[in-house]
């Protein structure tokens, strides 16, 4: 049996319109037919919430397995097709456990219709909803999806840096060192032995 069908016989005009109302549709869509409302929520990618909506109120029918009108589909296919690239397709596929190698049709618009139909045949229409999409920006709109790595600085980053100052200090000393000990020779012309011109020792020193 088809949603449409089952929506119709299952809820009134005034509950129809309810269920819209509910779901975000304007005034003017609430007295739509129910396989106009299954349409304009598919090209929403809302599937989803539609199905999950009918749930709640008639939890003793299985939404999800019925037949979505061709309406509904086309404008899903539609949606699909504007909103994902190529690479787009091709996640969102693997995303869903379907090997996008095996779509039939050479362009993208082709293998998007594929999928839908595949996805509509397996009862799985609600899954193409729109936060799971990748747009042609290549931003995905998944929520509470992981940040980019580089927003975290890595511990390993900040003890590199560390290491690296600590080195640039001990060459400082040294350059010191060894500037003190040249001048030294250089003015008493063979006078007393380098390590006279050294800094004591102390106990923050890199030098024995």
């Amino acid at each position: 049996m088809r949603l449409d069908h089952t929506i119709a016989t299952r809820f009134a005009a005034d509950e129809l319109a309810a269920l819209a109302a509910e779901l975000g549709l304007a005034a003017n869509e609430h007295n739509a037919a129910p396989a106009d409302l299954a349409a304009t929520l598919a090209a929403r990618g809302r599937a989803a919430d539609l199905l999950a909506a009918l749930s709640a109120r008639a939890p003793d029918v299985a939404w999800a397995a019925l037949e979505w009108p061709p309406a509904a589909l086309a404008a899903l296919h539609d949606a699909l097709d504007r909103r994902l690239d190529a690479d787009g397709l091709r996640d969102l596929c693997l995303r869903l456990g379907v090997d996008p190698d095996n779509l039939p049709g050479e362009t993208k618009r082709a293998r998007a219709r594929e999928l839908v139909r595949a996805m509509a045949r397996a009862g799985r229409v609600g899954e193409l909803g729109i936060r799971k999409w990748r747009v042609a920006s290549g931003e995905w709109q998944v929520p509470n999806s992981a940040p980019p790595m580089l927003r975290h600085s890595p511990p390993a980053t900040r003890h590199s840096s560390l290491v690296a100052r600590h080195s640039s200090l001990c060459l400082s000393s040294l350059w010191r060192l060894s500037s003190s000990g040249a001048s030294g020779r250089q003015a008493t012309h063979g006078g007393p032995p380098l390590t006279r011109h050294r800094p004591p020792a102390t106990r923050h020193s890199p030098w024995p």
